[in-house]
C-alpha cells in the first residue's frame, strides 16, 4: 500500500517534469535516454551544436519545476554520421 501511495503522490510530479522538459528543449536536440534516481533525472541527447546545450541548461535554470543542471558529458565524436554531438546533463 504504501509503494501504491508513493507513486500516487508522485504522479503530478511527472507530468510537470515532461512538461517542462518539452518547453525547454531547443530544436535540434533529441532525447535518447532519461533515467531518475531519487529527485535527480538524467538526460542523454544528441546536439547539433554546443549553443543548443546551453540554452537547454538555461531553460532548465528558469524553469519553476526543475533546476541545477549540471553538464556531465559532452562528446564531439560523431559516430552515427549525423552531424550530432552526445551529451550527458543531470537536473533535480
Amino acid at each position: 500500500m504504501r509503494v501504491i501511495h508513493r507513486l500516487q503522490m508522485s504522479r503530478p510530479e511527472l507530468v510537470h517534469l515532461f512538461d517542462e522538459l518539452m518547453a525547454g528543449v531547443p530544436e535540434d536536440i533529441h532525447l535518447t535516454r532519461i533515467n531518475q534516481s531519487g529527485r535527480s533525472v538524467v538526460l542523454e541527447e544528441r546536439a547539433r551544436s554546443d549553443t543548443q546545450v546551453s540554452t537547454f541548461m538555461r531553460n532548465i535554470e528558469a524553469s519553476q519545476w526543475i533546476g541545477r543542471p549540471a553538464l556531465l558529458l559532452i562528446e564531439h565524436k560523431d559516430k552515427t554520421g549525423a552531424g550530432l554531438s552526445r551529451f550527458r546533463l543531470r537536473f533535480e
